[in-house]
């Protein structure tokens, strides 16, 4: 349940953080701001870098809270040296969710359209990142689609890290793999189960791909605004 809703929050809170810029097309201040010498990129890279440290900052206050909560209530303890590979798992999946979200926002025009947007995302966000359904329940179909969302890898690396301990001293190792499958611990890519290392390897590559989708379409509204 943290791992999910800490990445949940991750989605929402930067698509949310996002609808400057639709603010800003909206009243016509994208407008004002070039006529100066900022170029669209530019412009882009400043919604982009504030959004992603909205996102990771209430990530850290997500998890803060559940954590806490978890553990006066439910005396579970998280292991200290979870900490900080869990941050760079968070500002990873800030990064990435704040850019697919550029992507999106990028083609609305209206506060109308995003508001009901939102509403969709935040909907699809719970099973974009298998904690409204669990990754094991899911058709081949529907995991593939999961696999193509950023911040179900950070999911899958903060489950990784909060159950590691217990799985590993708890339970029978053919147990131990029926949950990390039931879960989606650790996911597959070709028969290949992924580390936690090689899962920030393709969120890294993700967030690449991500960045050259935008540069591009930072660069054709460019060209659109010269011609």
């Amino acid at each position: 349940m943290i791992a999910g809703i800490v990445s949940i929050a991750g989605i929402t809170t930067s698509f949310q953080a996002l609808g400057q810029v639709v603010n800003d097309k909206e009243s016509r201040a994208a407008d004002d701001i070039r006529l100066t010498d900022i170029s669209y990129s530019t412009q882009n890279l400043a919604y982009v870098l504030s959004s992603s440290f909205i996102s990771f900052i209430m990530q850290i206050i997500t998890f803060i809270v559940m954590s806490g909560y978890f553990t006066m209530v439910n005396k579970i303890s998280i292991p200290s040296d979870s900490y900080l590979p869990m941050l760079g798992f968070m500002l990873l999946g800030a990064i990435a969710a704040t850019l697919l979200n550029e992507i999106i926002i990028f083609f609305i025009h209206s506060s109308t359209t995003f508001s009901r947007l939102s509403a969709v995302i935040g909907a699809a966000a719970g099973f974009a990142v298998a904690i409204y359904m669990p990754y094991g329940t899911l058709s081949s179909g529907a995991q593939t689609l999961v696999k193509l969302v950023p911040s179900s890898y950070e999911a899958s690396a903060l489950r990784s890290l909060l159950l590691n301990k217990i799985s590993n001293n708890q339970m029978p190792a053919s147990m131990r793999q029926s949950m990390i499958n039931y879960l989606g611990i650790h996911f597959k890519i070709w028969g290949h189960q992924l580390t936690r290392l090689e899962t920030a390897y393709v969120i890294f590559g993700m967030i690449v791909l991500l960045i050259v989708i935008v540069v591009g379409l930072s660069y054709l509204a460019d060209r659109k605004r010269k011609i």
